[in-house]
């Protein structure tokens, strides 16, 4: 119920996450949030950040856009308490060649995001490579997941953001709550 943003109820907004104003990476073996890893990385020169994006379309909005690029968790708390919204912006990286320790969110934004969801209405925005761990998942107000979109990325949160363009995509992937969601049980078979 929260999306779109209604631009006459919500007057500032505040933006978090590393991912937020990360620009592309001209290396390869590296990746970004924006084009993945490896060699079909493609170094993306004009990218719009999600905190460029939103800030541009929020001030056509009159919305006030605020910025936490840390992931301290009693400064980002400071923060939402003098915004209507907290948007975070959280990624992982994949390359060719190496995969990730893990399903968490990079630069421990599960954290972040626990650590604001129950101040205020919480969006969270996911680029990632494939699926992610959303231990916060039923206390956030709303979840969207780009994967690796390209350097319009900050446009196209923009849009969505403030029902510019709806949502049309569904996931082809399963996001687990937990690391305990993608164990299979164990099945005993019994011979007769």
């Amino acid at each position: 119920g929260i999306l779109p943003l209604d631009s006459n109820s919500i007057r500032s907004l505040a933006i978090m996450g590393s991912a937020a104003n990360t620009n592309d990476s001209s290396d390869a073996g590296s990746g970004s949030a924006y084009a993945g890893g490896g060699s079909s990385h493609v170094v993306s020169p004009n990218v719009v950040t999600p905190l460029a994006g939103i800030r541009e379309r929020a001030g056509t909005a009159g919305v006030k856009v605020r910025h936490y690029p840390g992931n301290h968790i009693y400064t980002a708390q400071q923060m939402a308490a003098q915004v209507d919204v907290v948007v975070v912006v959280g990624a992982t990286v994949t390359a060719e060649g190496w995969d990730r320790r893990n399903l968490s969110l990079d630069d421990e934004t599960n954290a972040l995001i626990d650590g604001v969801c129950y101040m205020k209405p919480t969006i969270v925005l996911l680029e990632t490579s494939g699926a992610v761990l959303t231990p916060w998942r039923d206390r956030v107000s709303a979840v969207a997941n780009l994967f690796h979109a390209g350097e319009q990325t900050g446009n196209a949160w923009a849009s969505l953001l403030f029902g510019d363009a709806e949502p049309k995509g569904r996931l082809p992937i399963t996001f687990p709550a937990s690391e305990v969601d993608t164990v299979i049980p164990s099945m005993e078979v019994g011979v007769r």
